[in-house]
C-alpha cells in the first residue's frame, strides 16, 4: 500500500475580505500575451535562483496550463514542490517561502489553474482539478530537473487542488500540505449545516469574476457584492451572463 504524508493545517475553508481585496488589487494587470522568460535572482553568496516563467504544459485534452518554475542554478535532479492556484501565479514571484524552499534543495513550481490568468481553457471551480492535477504531477516527475518525487502545498482553494487529484493516488505524490482548507466539498464549504453559504460569493465577486470578465474583453464594468446578492442566482446578473454559464 502506498504511503502518503499528509499534514493538514486546519480543515476550515473561509474567505477573508481583506485577503480577497488584496487579491483583487494584484489582479489589476492581466497578462494577455504569453511570453516565456528565464530570470536569474541572486539569493546569497554562490546561490542563484533561476525562474522560468509561463512554461506551458499540455493536459490530456490539449489545453495548456502556464507555470513558473523556480530552481537553483546548476542544481542536479531535485524533489519538486507544487502550488496550483486560481489567484495568479505571478503574485508569488516575491514569495520568500519559495526562496526558502529553493535554498533547501527543492524545485518549486507554481501553476495557474485552467482558465485563470496565463493558462488556457475555461475556469469551472474544482471541476477540472482532479485530471489536471494528475496530468501535471506526471509531467513534473519526468522533467530533467526532477527526481520524480513531488509534494504539494497551499491554502484555501490550493488545498482543493491537492485533495482532489490525490484521491486517484498519483504515483509521484509523496507529501501534501493542505492548509486552511476543507476535506468535505459539501459540508466543509458550500452547504455548511445543510444551508447554502453566501460568504463564498465574496471571493467570487471580488476575485474570480473580475479577472474572468477581463479575459473576455469586458474590463469597463464590474459587479458589486451587493448587486450580486440582490440578483441571485448569480447567473441572472446581466454582467455575469456568459461568464458563469
Amino acid at each position: 500500500m502506498k504511503k502518503l504524508l499528509i499534514i493538514s493545517v486546519c480543515s476550515l475553508f473561509y474567505v477573508n475580505s481583506n485577503y480577497a481585496q488584496k487579491l483583487s488589487q494584484e489582479e489589476e494587470q492581466i497578462t494577455t500575451t504569453l511570453t516565456n522568460h528565464r530570470i536569474e535572482k541572486v539569493l546569497g553568496k554562490d546561490s542563484v535562483m533561476i525562474i522560468e516563467t509561463n512554461v506551458m504544459t499540455p493536459m490530456r485534452d490539449g489545453v495548456k496550463l502556464a507555470s513558473d518554475i523556480y530552481r537553483l542554478k546548476g542544481a542536479q535532479r531535485q524533489p519538486v514542490l507544487v502550488n496550483r492556484t486560481p489567484y495568479g501565479k505571478d503574485a508569488e514571484r516575491e514569495n520568500k517561502d519559495i526562496e526558502y524552499f529553493v535554498k533547501k534543495g527543492y524545485t518549486v513550481v507554481v501553476q495557474d489553474v485552467r482558465g485563470r490568468y496565463n493558462s488556457e481553457g475555461e475556469y469551472y471551480p474544482f471541476v477540472n482539478e482532479t485530471d489536471d492535477g494528475i496530468d501535471f504531477f506526471a509531467w513534473l516527475s519526468h522533467q530533467s530537473w526532477s527526481d520524480g518525487n513531488v509534494g504539494t502545498f497551499g491554502i484555501s482553494y490550493h488545498g482543493a487542488t491537492q485533495w482532489l487529484p490525490v484521491r486517484k493516488s498519483p504515483e509521484s505524490i509523496k507529501t501534501m500540505i493542505p492548509e486552511v482548507t476543507f476535506s468535505d466539498m459539501y459540508e466543509g464549504t458550500a452547504y455548511q449545516g445543510g444551508a447554502k453559504i453566501l460568504h463564498d460569493l465574496s471571493g467570487a465577486v471580488n476575485n474570480i469574476i473580475p479577472t474572468d470578465m477581463k479575459r473576455r474583453g469586458n474590463s469597463e464594468q464590474t459587479a458589486t457584492l451587493t448587486e450580486v446578492l440582490n440578483t441571485l442566482p448569480m447567473t441572472s446578473h446581466p454582467l455575469l451572463q456568459g461568464v458563469l454559464s
